[in-house]
């Protein structure tokens, strides 16, 4: 009764942990469509074709929510199901690494009733500095790609180390099963699948060995074991990349990149590969090694050693712990400058890797935690001086060094105490994002109201930046918006499939084939009659070299005079100065040689950019 009591409350701290950590992304909720999710939003809504064929398992999720009950509906199930699936994710986290913790720990809970406690509380740390990490809290502004793909690995990654404490056959089939679906989702998941084989080659080597307890069900003993495996992975990943090319079939890809279904087969294995190659460079490997897979290695090399209850805690070994620990540690705090991808710059590109390094990192971390609160807790100092020494302890004077060693340790314990408060005073505040929150509302507030200023018109030329948020915005409204790049390729598929779709007229259809740039010249040069259909945000270029009077502005974007300015008749871009984050350095200063004024950034409020001025005025880049 008591140990049924026991995994009760047990159950319920987790199940409390993963509430609470809900609940804290609740209250610092994102409540814009972040910037790495608005191409695949956009896609989802029919609006876009994908990217590439590769990780689009997510869109099996955001399809029918775009479509069947629209894109603001579907916003806002995201957004909560990102909160909730980070609270389910902390409690994964927690079995994982209850899963990884040393054997000698399980000694501890017959010893009193508090060490479980003390056990319990650095599992929690670990999965909450794990769930507060920087990538993993982004991950999960929203339920994103790399949400599901976290989730995936991380079952997948528990039921691995359930196979390894029990031996059991089922958790080794789910693992691998699991680990199919996210090998076709993402080709970090390639890396994944060799390190868990890898893993049962050196785990069979040692139990051969005889280092290696024999488990009382040994799967891999059987000779047709590793074939089935094999196949169940192989059938897994056949569904997953089943299910992408269904998506990207839906989503307009095989269009847009003009394939053939021939076509695809050929050219999934090079985008895989390409995705795998730019995931990180050679730079970003070497730091990803050292930061994140050194540690765990380290630790793990050391950890038997660092538990045994008959020597004690060498220095070096406590050392190397604390050093590594530390590491660890420095990836999770607010101090941007130590974190790894910082130093790589772009170098680590890839947001699952990322999160994958914080895991290990996490890991590393609940390893120092429990190496030291071993010692400190049930290290019995006398006794392993008996063992080694029997006559240190009775000799003159043990007695007095037992007592100052006794309350050496007291003091430590206090600090080891006030260690979880100090870890998270450099965690907690900074993940709020307050800055960022409302630089993403400033961005979410310019794409409404481009979308609102291009109320009757088909396309607006743009820079590229806010193609998809200007889309998704204007889609919300129930118009439909479509944005031609001037940076855009004129030979890429993609982007003339983006220009062309929805165009009837034949004439306009090959002016968008040959890019946006010859669209634009031609319509402002010889076709008077498609002012009204169009509007531009950048690339007024065309009307400074042909001597024409400038386009009349309404705030963030221009209408050809033609069409009706809404707002002053300034004759001039200086709306455009207001919101510099639309247009990059060079068009502001093709502006200001063309109009002949300094400009301000901040001058003269029209009404529809009193709001984004106001907020802008809180950003010193402004």
């Amino acid at each position: 009764m008591a140990d049924g009591k026991r995994s009760f409350a047990g159950r319920l701290y987790v199940l409390l942990l993963g509430a609470a950590v809900a609940a804290l992304a609740w209250a610092w909720r994102f409540e814009t469509v972040p910037p790495d999710m608005m191409d695949d939003l956009a896609a989802a809504a029919g609006l876009r074709p994908p990217t590439g064929p590769v990780s689009l398992l997510w869109q099996f999720v955001a399809i029918p929510l775009c479509r069947n009950f629209g894109l603001q509906t579907a916003g806002t199930v995201l957004r909560n199901a990102g909160h909730v699936s980070l609270g389910i994710l902390a409690v994964m986290v927690t079995a994982l690494f209850s899963l990884a913790l040393p054997a000698s720990f399980g000694r501890g809970e017959h010893v009193a009733a508090w060490w479980r406690a003390v056990v319990r509380f650095v599992l929690f740390q670990g999965s909450a500095l794990f769930c507060l990490s920087d990538p993993v809290w982004s991950a999960f502004r929203w339920f994103s790609p790399v949400a599901l793909q976290n989730i995936l690995a991380v079952m997948a990654a528990t039921c691995y180390m359930t196979y390894l404490r029990t031996g059991r056959r089922s958790p080794l089939f789910a693992s691998f099963a699991l680990a199919g679906l996210l090998f076709a989702d993402t080709p970090v998941g390639a890396l994944l699948i060799a390190l868990a084989v890898v893993g049962l080659c050196l785990r069979n080597r040692l139990r051969m060995a005889g280092l290696v307890a024999e488990a009382p069900e040994n799967p891999l003993a059987e000779a047709r074991m590793p074939l089935r495996l094999t196949l169940l992975f192989v059938v897994c990943a056949s569904i997953g990349v089943a299910l992408e090319a269904k998506a990207f079939d839906l989503l307009g890809g095989l269009a847009a990149f003009g394939w053939t279904w021939g076509d695809y087969a050929c050219n999934l294995p090079l985008y895989y590969v390409k995705a795998l190659l730019g995931a990180l460079t050679p730079v970003g490997a070497i730091l990803f090694v050292a930061v994140a897979v050194v540690p765990v290695f380290v630790e793990f090399r050391l950890l038997k050693r660092a538990t045994d209850e008959e020597r004690r805690l060498s220095y070096m070994h406590g050392l190397m712990f604390l050093v590594c620990g530390l590491v660890a540690f420095s990836q999770f705090s607010g101090a941007k400058s130590l974190w790894f991808w910082t130093w790589a710059g772009g170098c680590v590109r890839d947001g699952f890797l990322k999160c994958a390094a914080m895991c290990l990192s996490a890991r590393a971390t609940v390893w120092t935690l429990a190496v030291f609160t071993f010692d400190l807790y049930l290290r019995n100092f006398r006794r392993v001086e008996a063992l080694r020494q029997p006559d240190a302890v009775e000799a003159t004077g043990a007695d007095e060094a037992f007592a100052t060693l006794k309350r050496l340790r007291s003091v430590v314990r206090v600090c080891l105490l006030a260690e979880p408060v100090v870890a998270f005073l450099c965690v907690v505040p900074f993940r709020s994002h307050s800055l960022e929150r409302e630089m993403l509302g400033v961005v979410a507030d310019a794409a409404r109201e481009t979308a609102e200023e291009c109320a009757g018109a088909d396309y607006v030329f743009t820079d590229g930046g806010l193609d998809a948020a200007v889309e998704l915005a204007a889609a919300e409204s129930g118009r439909s918006l479509r944005a031609l790049s001037l940076m855009g390729s004129a030979a890429d598929a993609r982007d003339i499939y983006m220009r062309t779709r929805g165009a009837e007229n034949a004439e306009d259809r090959a002016l968008l084939e040959s890019g946006a740039p010859d669209a634009l010249r031609t319509w402002v040069r010889t076709r008077p009659d498609k002012a009204a259909t169009y509007a531009v945000q950048i690339g007024f270029e065309v009307w400074r070299r042909d001597g024409r009077t400038m386009p009349e502005c309404g705030g963030l974007v221009a209408r050809p005079p033609a069409a009706g300015a809404v707002g002053t008749s300034c004759g001039t871009a200086s709306g455009l100065w207001r919101c510099p984050l639309l247009l990059p350095p060079f068009a502001t200063g093709l502006w200001k040689k063309g109009d002949g004024r300094p400009g301000s950034f901040l001058g003269g409020v029209m009404p529809k950019c009193k709001k984004l001025e106001e907020k802008s005025r809180n950003f010193s880049y402004f």
